[in-house]
């Protein structure tokens, strides 16, 4: 398949998928311009980016890393979980670090948690990950991959090839 020929792919063992992946979660393309305050709403303002809600795990320990250069007021980075029915979840949430410069936190999820949310000012290199230890900025990917094996794939023509990663978007 080429962009002028489009085909559908298809996998000879049913493998390849179509979704996020990667260790960040955290999706800068996918925000809107405001600030989670203590009670998990979004609060409109410029220069502030807050996620749309992102399927988690429960009782699962989240770290929320990035740098910033603005910290407004008692609003600057925030961690809220939300239940099935995002609803917001008490007291968590409180998870709010005022840092300007290089910051790094981790909230774990309450056992009723779906969804998470976060918050930063200029979130420059930021990156939600699973885990206790901010580990090395990597950013958000969201296209065709393969699990990190190896596949032989095939379009509608039987035309084959061999991809570890076949599209990473961004890139």
């Amino acid at each position: 398949p080429t962009p002028d020929t489009p085909m559908d792919i298809v996998s000879n063992n049913g493998v390849i998928k179509y979704g996020q992946y990667g260790k960040n979660l955290f999706d800068k393309d996918n925000t809107t311009s405001a600030y989670l305050d203590t009670q998990g709403a979004a609060i409109a303002i410029s220069g502030y980016s807050c996620s749309d809600f992102i399927e988690i795990k429960p009782n699962t320990a989240y770290t929320f890393s990035g740098y910033d250069t603005i910290a407004i007021e008692n609003n600057g980075q925030r961690i809220c979980f939300y239940d099935s029915s995002k609803t917001f979840i008490p007291p968590r949430g409180g998870g709010s670090h005022k840092t300007v410069g290089n910051w790094s936190f981790t909230e774990t999820s309450p056992n009723n948690a779906k969804y998470i949310r976060v918050s930063c000012g200029e979130c420059i290199n930021t990156q939600l990950e699973q885990g206790s230890t901010a580990t090395p900025y990597e950013p958000y990917y969201f296209g065709i991959y393969t699990d990190g094996t190896v596949e032989t794939i095939k379009d509608s023509l039987n035309n084959t090839a061999t991809a570890e990663m076949l599209l990473k978007v961004g890139d």
